[in-house]
């Protein structure tokens, strides 16, 4: 129902796309949608580290990787575990922008040139590698995890009824 809803003095209305968290979600439930979304917000950080990069001419490389890895890499990698897709090109073009920017190159430069000399992995390796240990982690099940698992082996151990 799109209907806005009243409730007090507060309008709760229908929207197509929300941003919670850092993370977009759409009613469409298409993945493409979310990640253009995603990519879209993230224009600003790419566009500061393209400043970044050009004011600092002079700085080393291993400092501007610091920099990329801590502060660019988060916000345009962000939530991408869950992105259940191989159709990353939006972020990947980004991705691939922002390393030729790391490296002071021209645009035109191949990408994978740009990436062998640099040392970084491709995107769609970086996000196999995030999603990989997200749902390892997600199909881990501990005792502290589950803490009802932990009183039923209590329970049991101890000949009750659980």
């Amino acid at each position: 129902d799109k209907v806005p809803l009243q409730v007090d003095n507060v309008q709760v209305c229908y929207l197509s796309q929300y941003l919670y968290l850092g993370a977009w979600f759409s009613d469409s439930g298409k993945m493409a949608d979310i990640i253009s979304l995603h990519e879209k917000s993230n224009q600003a950080v790419v566009n500061k580290f393209a400043i970044f990069c050009a004011a600092n001419t002079q700085m080393p490389f291993k400092y501007k990787k610091l920099v990329f890895d801590a502060a660019v890499m988060s916000s345009l990698l962000y939530s991408s575990e869950s992105w259940l897709t191989s159709n990353i090109k939006p972020i990947e073009q980004q991705y691939n922008q922002l390393v030729k920017c790391l490296l002071g190159v021209r645009k035109n430069t191949s990408t994978n040139l740009c990436l062998f000399e640099s040392g970084i992995s491709p995107l769609s390796h970086v996000i196999s590698k995030q999603r990989c240990k997200f749902l390892k982690s997600k199909l881990d099940i501990n005792d502290t995890d589950q803490p009802f698992i932990g009183t039923y082996k209590l329970c049991q151990n101890s000949n009750t009824h659980a």
